[in-house]
């Protein structure tokens, strides 16, 4: 097959249109090479070829297709070897420089083949601002569009999940009961808990809970399911359960079994948790959000709630193209700005005696 200039882009670090090929078998007679270039660690490699294995030997003789791949260093951070007479077919591409390869015009429409097929792309599966992000349109006036409406250049293959490390020793010194169990099997493992990561009730829960004295001083039984991601209260509120009371009478707990409740380098988990991020679409164009000072909105209506034509179940909060348009507030709760998130884990490391908000506009 002739290789072309023209590529399909996989955004979001790392990933696959067609599933790769092992390295140096030959391409059955009759059947479409297709190029393949990405980017991996040596620990992540070995599952690629795997891929790449089971898709040849398997649905590549169905389709007709024998994808051939190339490790390819750089590739996804901005190498530029795709100027090449030997430019891949699919590439891997980091999201930091999907839209330069945009302007540049190197990408393959896919709007088609994700319109007339969707086994090709299922929008079921992708969050709608997810796809968004991998939409550009290069006009040849010289001005570009990006987001809802325009073309399909790139598929998002998946995220890098944050994940907090808790220790069991810890929760167990403050009787913390733990449990695993996802949402969807509350109702037949758990009927009387909630669906939070972390909770506290008046009463026994499940057989064998045991319970214990809160931060406000009641007997209460302290639940954390982790098989369900904390929002901001949950998290601030363990965190607060875990810093022990100093002499000068900073601190939250006199009797937390550690001397600090938590510490990260990142702020995603706190913007996450209240539906905020870096960069929010508001239905025309991107915005710069880290600075948002309006709430967020947490869905609490048990039967969820329709904003701007998408639907949010109970416990979901709303992205931020949705609660730009927000008409009503019923069957929602406000959460902290994104902003507030930002602040929170920026006065982690500020000293005593110094305010992370002196001189910061509100």
């Amino acid at each position: 097959m002739k290789k072309s200039l023209k590529l399909a882009a996989l955004a979001l670090g790392a990933c696959m249109l067609l599933p790769l090929a092992a390295c140096g078998d030959d391409v059955p007679e009759g059947t479409t090479e297709i190029s393949f270039w990405y980017d991996a660690t040596i620990t992540a490699n070995k599952y690629y070829e795997e891929l790449a294995r089971t898709y040849n030997e398997g649905q590549g003789k169905i389709d007709g297709v024998y994808v051939r791949p190339e490790l390819t260093g750089g590739i996804s951070t901005g190498a530029r070897p795709y100027l090449t007479k030997d430019s891949p077919n699919v590439m891997t591409i980091d999201e930091t420089v999907f839209k330069d390869f945009a302007v540049d015009g190197l990408y393959t429409d896919l709007t088609e083949y994700y319109e007339n097929d969707k086994e090709f792309y299922n929008e079921n599966d992708v969050p709608a601002g997810l796809a968004n992000r991998n939409r550009f349109t290069r006009n040849a006036g010289g001005i570009s569009y990006a987001g809802e409406g325009q073309q399909l250049v790139g598929l998002p293959f998946g995220s890098t999940p944050f994940v907090v490390l808790y220790n069991k020793r810890a929760f167990n010194d403050y009787k913390i009961n733990i449990v695993s169990c996802e949402k969807e099997n509350l109702q037949t493992q758990y009927p009387s808990l909630q669906p939070h990561g972390y909770a506290e009730y008046l009463n026994s829960p499940f057989d064998g809970a045991v319970s214990s004295t809160n931060l406000a001083g009641e007997t209460v039984y302290k639940v954390f399911n982790n098989r369900i991601p904390m929002n901001w209260e949950e998290m601030r509120y363990l965190a607060k359960c875990f810093t022990k009371t100093k002499e000068n009478g900073t601190g939250y707990n006199p009797t937390s079994p550690t001397a600090y409740g938590y510490v990260s380098e990142w702020w995603f988990n706190y913007a996450w948790s209240v539906g905020g991020d870096c960069v929010g679409y508001n239905g025309e164009k991107y915005e710069f959000t880290l600075g948002d000072t309006t709430p967020n909105y947490l869905v609490t209506d048990k039967d969820g709630v329709t904003i701007n034509s998408v639907h949010y179940a109970a416990g979901e909060t709303v992205c931020y193209e949705d609660k730009v348009k927000l008409t009503s507030t019923d069957g929602l709760t406000a959460l902290p700005s994104t902003y507030e998130a930002i602040a929170e884990i920026n006065r982690f490391p500020i000293p005593e005696g110094k305010s992370y908000d002196d001189g910061v506009p509100g």
